[in-house]
C-alpha cells in the first residue's frame, strides 16, 4: 500500500496519511478569528499542507479564498511586475482579474505596493460581503528580489492596524507562510507584522497523532509506525518517506524498517541524492559567513551542551536548516537519521580548510608539551582509566536510554487517558502496545540497576 504515503509535495485535504497536528486547530482557530498569523519553518515539515487543508475548510465555511504562491511570480523583475503578478493570482482565484486589472490601470499615480492592497480594499473586498483570506506561500522569496519588500509587509501590518477605523478591512485575513526568520524578512523593525501576529507552529509527529498512517500496513501497523518514529522522531518528510519504503518491501517488522532507514538515508551519497538530506547540508553549510562557528554550535548541540538562546543568529540558522530543534529550552538535534548522517566526521570534513588546519596545529602545540610530562604517568594508568571511564559512560548512555523509553511509554498513556473516549480497533491497539512496551521498559530498567548495584530504593526518577 505504498500509495497510501505521500512523501513530498501538498498532501490533498482528503488524503488518508494526512497527520493531524495541534497546528491545524491552532491555525483554523486563527483564521477564523480573522487574526494575522504566519507559519516559518524549515522546509518539508508540512507548512502547505497545512495551508491547503486549512484553505478547504475556510471554502466550506463560505469564506473566499486566494493562494498566493510567491515563487510563480518570478524574480527578475521589477515591483510593478511583482505586484501586478500578484494581484493575477489573486483575481484567478477569486474571479475578479478583469476588475483588479481596470482599478489598477485608473490608477496609475498610485506606487505599486499602494495600488496593491487599494485593490484588495476597493475591489476584492467590495466584490462580495463573504470574508476573504489570503495565504502568502513561499514568503522566502521575497529576499532574493532585486527590490526591498519592507512596503509590503508594512500594507499587511497596516490592514490590521486600519481595522478599528475601517471594518471593512475586517473581512480581511491574510497568512504568510515559507522557510525564513522575520528578521531575514523584514529589515526595517518599525514595519514588520510578526509582532502583531500569531505564530503555528507545525510540530513532528507523536506517536499518537501518527495513528492514522498505521492504516497504510495493515495488521501490525502500529509496531511499525513505532520503529519508524523511533528513527524519524516524527519528521514529517522523513516518516512519509519511510513508510513509503516500508510498504513497498511489504514486511512492516523492525529488521525492515531498519534496512529501509539504512538504503535511503544512510549510503555514501544519501546526503546530495536525498531531498531533504541535501537540503539540511546545503543550508548549515552556506546558511552564514561563519561556518565554522556554526557547525561549532551543532558539534555541542549534538553533545547536549548546548541552551537555547532566543535571538542567537547561529541558532536560527540551525533550527531553520531543521537539523536542530527547541527541546525545554535546549537544542537537540532533531532524530536519529540526522544524528547518523551529520555526525562527527561530517563536521569535522566541513570545517573550512583554513580553520581545520589551524585546529590542528594549535592541538598538537598544546598536546606536545603535555605528553612530553605525562607519558611515564600515562603508560602505567591509561590503559585502566580508559576501560573505567568508557565503562561509566556505556552504562551511563544506557541508563538513560532506558529511562527515556520507560519516560515515552508513560506520557503515551497518559495522553491516551486524557483523550475524549474513543473505542476504536486502532486505540485499543495502541493502548494495549503502550502498556505493553511500558511493561517491558519498567523490567528493563530494573534489570540495568541491578546489573550496575544500584540499590532498589535508588531515587532514578525520569528526567
Amino acid at each position: 500500500m505504498s500509495s497510501f504515503f505521500v512523501a513530498g509535495g501538498n498532501l490533498a485535504p482528503d488524503a488518508p496519511c494526512y497527520v493531524l497536528r495541534q497546528a491545524d486547530d491552532a491555525l483554523r482557530a486563527a483564521l477564523q478569528a480573522r487574526e494575522f498569523s504566519y507559519v516559518l519553518d524549515t522546509r518539508q515539515v508540512g507548512k502547505s499542507s497545512l495551508m491547503v487543508r486549512a484553505a478547504a475548510q475556510l471554502r466550506r465555511d463560505q469564506v473566499r479564498v486566494a493562494i498566493l504562491d510567491l515563487t510563480g511570480v518570478g524574480q527578475n523583475v521589477s515591483p510593478e511586475q511583482w505586484y501586478s503578478g500578484l494581484l493575477a493570482q489573486l483575481g484567478a482565484a477569486i474571479e475578479l482579474e478583469d476588475a483588479l486589472e481596470d482599478f489598477c490601470d485608473s490608477h496609475p499615480q498610485l506606487g505599486p505596493a499602494q495600488r496593491f492592497f487599494a485593490a484588495i480594499r476597493d475591489v476584492a473586498l467590495a466584490a462580495a460581503p463573504s470574508p476573504l483570506t489570503l495565504f502568502v506561500d513561499e514568503i522566502d522569496a521575497v529576499r532574493s528580489l532585486p527590490f526591498p519588500t519592507d512596503e509590503f509587509f508594512a500594507g499587511v501590518r497596516a490592514c490590521y492596524n486600519r481595522r478599528s477605523d475601517d471594518p471593512e478591512l475586517k473581512r480581511l485575513t491574510i497568512c504568510l507562510l515559507g522557510s525564513a526568520t522575520p528578521d531575514s524578512l523584514v529589515r526595517d523593525a518599525r514595519v514588520t507584522p510578526f509582532n502583531i501576529g500569531q505564530r503555528i507552529v507545525p510540530t513532528d509527529f507523536t506517536l499518537l497523532e501518527a495513528r492514522p498512517l498505521a492504516e497504510g500496513f495493515g495488521d501490525g501497523g502500529m509496531h511499525a509506525i513505532e520503529r519508524i518514529l523511533y528513527w524519524t522522531d516524527g519528521h514529517p518528510y522523513l516518516t512519509q518517506r519511510l513508510c513509503q519504503a516500508v510498504a513497498e518491501v511489504g514486511h512492516c517488522d523492525n529488521g525492515s524498517v531498519d534496512r529501509a532507514v539504512a538504503r535511503l538515508f544512510f549510503h555514501e551519497s544519501a546526503r546530495e541524492e536525498e531531498t531533504n538530506l541535501s537540503f539540511v547540508q546545503r543550508r548549515v553549510l552556506e546558511g552564514g559567513d561563519d561556518v565554522t562557528a556554526l557547525l561549532d554550535l551543532y558539534r555541542r548541540a549534538r553533545r547536549r551542551e548546548i541552551k537555547e538562546e532566543p535571538g542567537s543568529p547561529l541558532g536560527a540558522i540551525l533550527k531553520l536548516s531543521g537539523i536542530v530543534r527547541s527541546v525545554r529550552g535546549q537544542l537537540r538535534v532533531r532524530n536519529r537519521i540526522y544524528a547518523r548522517v551529520f555526525d562527527e566526521a561530517w563536521i569535522n570534513r566541513s570545517i573550512p580548510d583554513g580553520e581545520r588546519r589551524r585546529q590542528r596545529a594549535a592541538f598538537l602545540r598544546g598536546l606536545l608539551p603535555t605528553a612530553t610530562v605525562g607519558l611515564v604517568g600515562l603508560a602505567a594508568t591509561g590503559l585502566l582509566t580508559f576501560r573505567s571511564i568508557n565503562a561509566e559512560k556505556e552504562a551511563t548512555r544506557s541508563l538513560n536510554e532506558v529511562r527515556r523509553r520507560e519516560q515515552q511509554w508513560k506520557q503515551a498513556l497518559e495522553e491516551l487517558a486524557n483523550e475524549r473516549a474513543s473505542h476504536s480497533s486502532a486505540d485499543a491497539t495502541l493502548r494495549q502496545l503502550a502498556e505493553d512496551r511500558l511493561k517491558f521498559a519498567q523490567e528493563e530498567n530494573l534489570e540495568l540497576r541491578q546489573r550496575l548495584g544500584i540499590a532498589p530504593e535508588t531515587d532514578l526518577r525520569l528526567r
